[in-house]
């Protein structure tokens, strides 16, 4: 199953995961991000406070809003046509790998 994140560092000392993915909604993707940390063996309290550090958006605008350095991980359609340049230009970082 393939996931698109889009990677912010905060300005806290805690690195921080911005989400946005148009085909998974919100509540999918806590879902199964607490069900691969459990079955890996996190407890109950670490796996809430990693989910306090991600950030769950509805577009793509937003989750690139203040955002340190932009990692896009897919081959959908809506990323591989996003104007990546205007990015660029606002000096962050853009790191893709679009798969064909």
């Amino acid at each position: 199953m393939k996931r698109t994140l889009i990677l912010q560092k905060k300005k806290s000392h805690l690195p921080a995961v911005v989400k946005y993915d148009p085909m998974i909604s919100k509540d999918k993707f806590i879902q199964d991000l607490k069900e691969v940390k459990s079955n890996k063996g996190f407890p109950d309290n670490i796996i809430t406070k990693q989910l306090n550090q991600v950030s769950i958006f509805n577009n793509i605008e937003s989750a690139i809003y203040r955002s340190n350095c932009i990692g896009v991980l897919t081959e959908w359609g809506e990323f591989k046509q996003y104007d990546w340049e205007l990015i660029k230009q606002k000096n962050i970082p853009v790191f893709k790998y679009m798969i064909s």
